[in-house]
């Protein structure tokens, strides 16, 4: 019901057009307006009244480059946004709910996702372990996967712990992806059909 209002909120309040103006091409958040507040006091406010808190945490990718940590009392969520893996989002994070992580490339294709500042397959998982995250959601993959991503094959010689995460907590997205909070839960049991019924070309 909460997200339902924050929606209504963005769709009335001039500060949804200010967000729209500060998402960049590559999942960036700038502040054109060099302004040290991303929000008015007036969204500030709205938050507070409906429990949630919504904080910016600077990553390693271009300039001014932001994931975001989404909470209240029961829950954290935290999106990544473009990064190389980075200590700041997984303090911030710690123990969140879910972490949705950007997997630009694959494990043997690591030296450029470092020259890109993106994270591989391998990289998001770690970043998601040391956070204590309950659940996983790759995403943001490169448009070299056209169709889908191998994906057992990439987790398939991580050591037992990380592959045991691998399987049983994290999930590969997909266009239109949409659920509550606690329908991820079943997510990753179901991720092997959907790389089933997505062919890898």
């Amino acid at each position: 019901c909460n997200v339902l209002y924050l929606f209504f909120f963005f769709k009335q309040k001039t500060a949804y057009e200010m967000l729209r103006s500060l998402v960049g091409s590559e999942m960036c958040i700038r502040d054109r307006d060099n302004s040290l507040e991303v929000f008015t006091q007036e969204f500030q406010t709205f938050l507070s009244t409906i429990g949630i808190q919504m904080k910016y945490v600077e990553v390693d990718h271009c300039p001014e480059a932001y994931g975001v940590v989404i909470s209240n009392n029961q829950w954290k969520i935290v999106y990544s946004g473009d990064t190389r893996p980075c200590q700041t989002l997984i303090n911030e994070g710690m123990n969140a709910s879910l972490l949705i992580h950007e997997a630009t490339l694959e494990d043997a294709l690591i030296e450029q996702a470092k020259e890109k500042m993106h994270s591989t397959f391998s990289e998001a998982i770690d970043v998601a372990m040391q956070m204590k995250a309950q659940r996983l959601l790759l995403t943001h993959f490169s448009q070299r996967y056209t169709r889908s991503v191998d994906y057992y094959a990439i987790i398939s010689s991580y050591p037992e712990e990380k592959k045991k995460y691998a399987e049983e907590c994290t999930t590969v997205a997909f266009d239109h992806l949409s659920g509550r909070l606690s329908q991820f839960e079943y997510l990753p049991k179901v991720t092997g059909i959907l790389t089933k019924i997505l062919p890898i070309d």
